[in-house]
């Protein structure tokens, strides 16, 4: 047997907890929170005035030194009201359709017999609104359930009732049948109605062959006048569904952190609508001092620890974060003054350069947190662009170079839609060196439809 010295790391349950609470977003934040305050007895929310534990923060970049609740209470009383309505604008619903629907009919004046027939249309109809099947398997469906029997034309009363639900054209049974719905509803006086609805009656296939011909024939409209008639198509909603679906599966994003403006300067502020209020109990905290069993002294220093370790967590993820984000916002400022294609290309290494941190712990710390500027809100990785050296020596981000790329196309000529090659070309008289392959690469990640898409849209566009 030999004894040696030796050095390794190891990381304590603290660092692991630190680690841990960086890299979680704000919603999963609240369930970690929800977790230990239903385990920890010596952590409780704060209501009051005054924490009794404080977290400090002291960012040099920010110039801001004091509590956990003296900054908490000057950003209440100078910026949240400012930005509390535009973050939360954002949340969106999730009544699903067929919820949407049942509403609107406790709304209407439907008998049981008709609410029986309603329910079992409702649960027919897809995502995108469209009655999955016929009128004589709903019939057999009410058979088959025992709601009695119900002749096919109550059936299609009540199917005409729900098709004037919103959104309007809602249990159509095919496309046709769609858009007529909402053009049934457009007002008389609307010009060129009549013959819209006889093209989306009869004739959608050949308006899409593009057979504007013999569509200018039939309905005996000239050439030049068939472009109002497929410009009143083009208003109409072909997926009427999808309007409360789409609504359903966004995501809702509360940011972690608020962009403002000081002294002609941007400054990061935190959202502390979504920080956690926390502090130790001071109720339980104080049984340490008082006589009690090995045991409950053990079980309550134990708890304090926990506690402690938490705050601290805490604190370090929201110093971090702000340390972090102030020297993302330094380096991007003209993209934030000016706009995308002024975007500067940025990695993990160089922020983690700037603020003495660990390129991991820069890339925990700007994912899934997000920051509300008068741009927009982003995710901090949206920041990060790789870069691209041109012939001339100078740089450019891959972030403003599809910008460019974007620009370039909706500015296009109404009569010529720019191929990949003339983007290029282009980018290359500006002295930044791309191939055909990669000027695809970014306009599909964009996306944005090729040169012959886009010439057919315009052609459509001619004639609606």
């Amino acid at each position: 047997m030999t004894l040696k010295p030796q050095q390794k790391l190891s990381m304590t349950p603290q660092l692991q907890q630190a680690i841990r609470l960086l890299q979680l977003s704000s919603q999963e934040l609240d369930l970690e929170v929800q977790t230990i305050l239903e385990t920890n007895p010596l952590l409780e929310f704060d209501n009051s005035e005054h924490l009794t534990q404080s977290l400090f923060f002291n960012d040099q970049q920010q110039g801001y030194t004091g509590t956990y609740q003296e900054y908490q209470n000057e950003y209440q009383h100078k910026y949240q009201n400012e930005y509390r309505n535009e973050y939360q604008n954002q949340k969106t619903t999730d009544t699903t359709l067929q919820q949407h629907l049942l509403w609107q009919i406790n709304f209407s004046a439907f008998s049981n017999k008709e609410r029986l027939i309603a329910n079992t249309l409702i649960d027919a109809i897809s995502e995108d609104g469209y009655l999955s099947c016929n009128l004589l398997e709903i019939q057999d469906t009410l058979r088959i359930q025992e709601l009695g029997e119900f002749a096919m034309a109550d059936i299609e009363a009540v199917l005409y009732k729900i098709q004037q639900f919103e959104p309007l054209g809602v249990a159509a049974r095919h496309l046709s049948e769609c858009l007529s719905i909402q053009l049934n509803n457009l007002p008389p006086p609307t010009p060129w109605l009549s013959e819209t609805k006889k093209l989306v009656g009869a004739h959608l296939s050949l308006l899409g062959s593009k057979n504007f011909s013999s569509l200018s024939s039939i309905l005996n409209v000239p050439r030049k006048n068939l472009k109002a008639v497929i410009h009143l198509i083009t208003k109409l909603n072909p997926k009427p569904g999808q309007q409360i679906h789409l609504s359903q599966k966004s995501e809702c994003i509360i940011p972690d952190l608020l962009l403002k403006k000081k002294n002609e300067k941007f400054v990061v502020e935190l959202n502390m609508d979504v920080i956690p209020k926390l502090r130790v109990n001071a109720g339980y905290a104080s049984l340490l001092n008082s006589v009690g069993t090995e045991q409950e002294t053990l079980f309550f220093r134990q708890h304090l620890k926990e506690a402690q370790w938490f705050l601290k967590g805490l604190e370090n993820r929201y110093s971090t974060l702000l340390r972090v984000a102030n020297c993302i916002v330094k380096q991007q400022s003209r993209f934030l003054s000016l706009g995308e294609e002024f975007m500067q290309g940025l990695s993990l290494e160089s922020i983690a350069n700037m603020t003495n941190l660990h390129e991991s712990t820069i890339s925990r710390v700007t994912t899934h947190k997000y920051i509300l500027t008068h741009r927009g809100t982003f995710e901090l990785k949206h920041f990060f662009s790789t870069e691209i050296q041109s012939d001339t020596g100078e740089t450019h981000s891959t972030t403003s170079i599809k910008a460019m790329i974007k620009k370039l196309i909706q500015e296009e000529s109404a009569h010529a839609a720019l191929s990949d090659e003339q983007i290029k070309e282009f980018l290359s008289n500006k002295k930044i060196p791309l191939s055909r392959r990669t000027v695809s690469k970014y306009r599909e990640a964009m996306r944005i439809p090729s040169s012959k898409k886009r010439q057919w849209t315009k052609n459509l566009t001619d004639f609606g």
